[in-house]
């Protein structure tokens, strides 16, 4: 938080244990019942991307179908999108669909999937319902405080030939990947304060893949 940051720590998947995080996540907070279309084990099918919020791990399989973690196994959840990427912010989940377009469902009332304006390749969302995403131009967007009217902004990068891969945003701030696999973090963005932010920093190493939360993850 106070604008430091230490070299990346490898995490080694080899010999992680998914029961803790399972015993973490699970039954932490009472849901409204979902649409049941079925169950499939790990093993039957691959998950294209995964989530977690309070109490909830949801993902996206490789039929670009919404699951559910329920104990050792997976739950479909019945929507009519064909999902690309889901995350969860707060109590409210935001979907971006294969073809762009961007959703989002509140889980305490579990009214329908509402639509929002604009197309995305890549949506985040922090546990204060910021939201973040990666336009179809690849440039960052942000959206405050989330829920429609508000418009998405533009937020620039570093120089105007910057294309972002993917953004992440949580307490740890706002953090991209862009399409050479720099690492950046956006000033003024610590502690999920829904910020815009006040420039870039290059931060050292290269990934494809980033999540900020307390920490921040990456591949």
């Amino acid at each position: 938080s106070d604008g430091t940051y230490n070299e990346w720590e490898r995490c080694d998947v080899e010999g992680c244990q998914m029961s803790g995080l399972h015993n973490h996540v699970q039954h932490q907070l009472d849901e409204p019942p979902l649409q049941e279309v079925g169950e499939f084990s790990l093993k039957e099918q691959a998950l294209t991307h995964v989530t977690v919020g309070p109490g909830r791990v949801y993902g996206v399989n490789s039929e670009n179908e919404l699951v559910k973690e329920l104990g050792d196994s997976w739950e479909r959840v019945g929507t009519v999108h064909d999902w690309k990427q889901i995350d969860i912010g707060g109590d409210i989940i935001w979907g971006v669909t294969t073809t762009g377009k961007v959703f989002y469902l509140t889980l305490s009332t579990w009214h329908p999937w509402q639509p929002v304006k604009g197309t995305l390749r890549q949506i985040a969302a922090s546990p204060g319902n910021s939201v973040w995403g990666v336009s179809k131009q690849q440039t960052a967007v942000h959206k405050k405080q989330g829920i429609v009217p508000k418009q998405w902004t533009n937020v620039t990068g570093p120089t105007n030939e910057t294309l972002f891969l993917v953004i992440g945003v949580g307490k740890a701030g706002v953090w991209g990947v862009t399409t050479n696999n720099t690492v950046l973090f956006r000033n003024g963005t610590q502690g999920d304060n829904d910020s815009n932010g006040t420039n870039w920093i290059t931060v050292d190493g290269q990934l494809k893949w980033i999540s900020s939360n307390r920490d921040v993850w990456g591949i």
